[in-house]
């Protein structure tokens, strides 16, 4: 489990909270998957960002976001990894699935690597029933990965 860097510059995600496990893939990769809102549904510039996974209801619940639909589309070969993210965010849309795009160097076991994260990226969640569920999300999601891997 770990909390956002206060320490951190302004222009980067200062505030969450999450869990994480190391991955094997390049540091530059970046994805992050939200639930899609009404937002998303009405606004006609957001999806010019927004990555396709070719997964209908996937893409009906999800908005996809980062430089790598491979990995996602290979991740989602998985039916389980799929069902689990869609199942999340529905319960929790503050939710986000996220690959590197926190900076934890500032912990030991994961500076300089890739990681994925189950994070909150508006607030630090200190209610341990909350974070045990993310635990054993993440633990559904690592091991679909390292099936699919």
């Amino acid at each position: 489990m770990l909390s956002g860097d206060p320490y951190n510059s302004v222009d980067k995600l200062n505030t969450f909270c999450g869990v994480y496990f190391p991955l094997e893939i390049p540091l530059s990769t970046k994805i992050n998957l939200r639930e899609k809102n009404i937002l998303d549904k009405i606004n006609p510039f957001s999806s010019s960002k927004v990555l396709k996974t070719g997964y209908a209801n996937f893409d009906s619940r999800v908005v996809t976001t980062g430089n790598s639909i491979h990995l996602v589309k290979k991740y989602l070969q998985d039916i389980r990894f799929n069902d689990v993210v869609v199942d999340t965010l529905s319960k929790s849309p503050e939710l986000n699935f996220s690959i590197n795009e926190s900076n934890v160097d500032f912990v030991p076991a994961l500076k300089g690597k890739s990681h994925f994260a189950i994070i909150n990226p508006q607030k630090w969640v200190l209610d341990s029933s909350v974070i045990e569920q993310w635990f054993k999300i993440i633990d559904i999601i690592r091991q679909s990965i390292i099936k699919i891997e």
